[in-house]
């Protein structure tokens, strides 16, 4: 029987065909244990701890999203930062090298005056006294020469200083023996000018960068 409250009656009725009065018994059909009102609880129960585990599940999920997007956001900032800084340093450079530059070419050109302000001087002497000063003349023009070609050597490294793999070329010398060449070099210009150019020193030797 489903479950319920049930009434059974009975009437008895003897040989002579005399019926008795109605009995009656009640009683209950219980349902099935996993259909009772605490088997109703305890699927409510379940119910709730599994959305509160689901809900905690998922907030445990959010919570480790964040802290990844977070972790992301750092290394995404600080990524950033070291390009900030990799791109400062480079313009730093650049304008480093574009003063490095600025001065090489101002030194070059200052350079430059001197071998040929002594050849010019040395020509007109040589056109004025051509037996006079065509031998001296011939030899300061060739060494004045060669500090031009060396000059122009070094304007062509100039591609080696923008791309960092120019090096510095330090030597030792006699000063004593390069200011003597740069007055000899400008006496033919004082003759000229009528100035006697002397150069005269107490040290033979003095050797220094």
């Amino acid at each position: 029987l489903p479950e319920g409250t049930y009434t059974f009656s009975v009437r008895a009725k003897n040989v002579h065909g005399t019926l008795s009065e109605e009995g009656s018994y009640s009683f209950s059909i219980l349902p099935p244990w996993y259909r009772s009102w605490w088997a109703y609880l305890f699927y409510v129960l379940l119910i709730l701890a599994g959305v509160y585990g689901l809900l905690r599940w998922r907030v445990q999920q959010l919570s480790q999203r964040t802290l990844e997007l977070e972790e992301t956001v750092r290394q995404r900032t600080r990524e950033v930062e070291k390009q900030k800084d990799r791109l400062q340093e480079q313009a730093e450079r650049l304008e480093e090298l574009d003063q490095v530059k600025s001065r090489f070419f101002t030194n070059i050109s200052h350079e430059f005056r001197t071998p040929l302000t002594v050849i010019k001087g040395m020509v007109e002497q040589i056109e004025k006294s051509p037996h006079k000063f065509l031998a001296k003349g011939l030899k300061m023009i060739k060494s004045n020469n060669a500090n031009l070609l060396d000059l122009v050597n070094q304007i062509l490294d100039l591609r080696k200083l923008e791309s960092g793999t120019l090096q510095l070329d330090l030597v030792q010398a006699n000063i004593i023996y390069y200011l003597r060449y740069i007055v000899e070099s400008f006496r033919s210009m004082a003759e000229n000018k009528n100035i006697e150019l002397h150069f005269l020193s107490e040290h033979r030797t003095l050797v220094m960068d």
